[in-house]
């Protein structure tokens, strides 16, 4: 069985954290049987990412030596640099979607320790919408990679095009205005990302618009963040509100008139994710979603 392999189960948590993953062996000869110290500097690895190549660093035993696998590919010993007890190691072609790294130190008599991790790469991504919404009037965000640009397209249940245009693009983040669908049903909306050299990768949601539901807005998207602090904030007409940050309720947040805001503290390293439901007089819901990066 490969690596990639035994990880499965980790792949079915995408945009999650992975930790360090460790794994000892000792060589055949007698003496020394503990195996080399091997460190990942920070323990865990920020996911996801963009980029097609990672750098990772470390500490090890001083005179092991150090290979790295992608996807149970060796890379270029090339791309590793071993100095006194400390390592470093560039990955490229980190694919979209998940990518397994394995670290493996080995002493001089043949003791072995390894560490593994999944790193998740997003091209583009769909952070934050609402659904439903009463006119569908809102912006649609998401992250995106350097270099692509994006084009949306909209589509109705029977597959007609009802929008389509590029995307406002401002650093790693893309938004769309949906403002004026049609009528009430279900809509599809794709985010297709282009680089420079034709590649093309996308993302979808599907979006309902709904007379009757509670209005709900979400404040501009902001990406990322390098503080373990930010500020949610948005308007709404319901008879409740309820927010939810990676999966937990919030006990304390701000409601002033129709405006709605959160300052979250303690923000994990990586994707934070913040669902707000707004509950309307007639009990009919609309939720929201956005997320923020932690990149300290």
């Amino acid at each position: 069985m490969t690596l990639l392999q035994k990880l499965t189960g980790y792949l079915l948590l995408p945009l999650a954290l992975v930790g360090a993953l460790a794994f000892a062996g000792c060589g055949g000869g007698e003496g020394d049987l503990d195996p080399p110290s091997l460190t990942l500097q920070g323990g865990v690895f920020r996911t996801p990412i963009q980029t097609t190549s990672i750098t990772l660093e470390g500490a090890v035993e001083p005179g092991a030596t150090v290979e790295v696998f992608l996807n149970d590919n060796e890379i270029d010993s090339g791309q590793i640099l071993v100095i006194g007890g400390d390592w470093s190691a560039t990955v490229n072609n980190l694919v979209v979607g998940a990518n397994v790294i394995e670290v493996r130190a080995t002493d001089d008599i043949g003791n072995n320790n390894s560490l593994a991790l999944v790193v998740v790469r997003e091209v583009v991504t769909i952070e934050q919408f609402v659904s439903p919404t009463p006119d569908g009037a809102q912006t649609v965000s998401g992250r995106v990679a350097a270099d692509n640009t994006v084009a949306v397209s909209i589509s109705d249940a029977a597959g007609t095009v009802v929008s389509e245009g590029a995307a406002q693009i401002s650093g790693v983040a893309w938004s769309y205005d949906i403002t004026g669908l049609p009528q009430d049903g279900d809509y599809v909306l794709v985010a297709t990302a282009t680089d420079g050299a034709g590649v093309a990768n996308t993302a979808s949601v599907t979006l309902n618009v709904l007379a009757d539901a509670p209005l709900l807005t979400l404040d501009p998207f902001v990406p990322e963040v390098s503080s373990a602090s930010h500020d949610f904030s948005g308007a709404y007409s319901g008879q409740s509100i309820s927010l939810f940050l990676n999966g937990v309720e919030v006990d304390e947040f701000t409601q002033d008139g129709a405006n709605w805001s959160f300052s979250a503290t303690a923000l994990p390293i990586g994707e934070n994710t913040l669902l707000v439901t707004v509950t309307g007089a007639d009990l009919t819901t609309a939720s929201g979603t956005t997320s923020v990066l932690f990149k300290p």
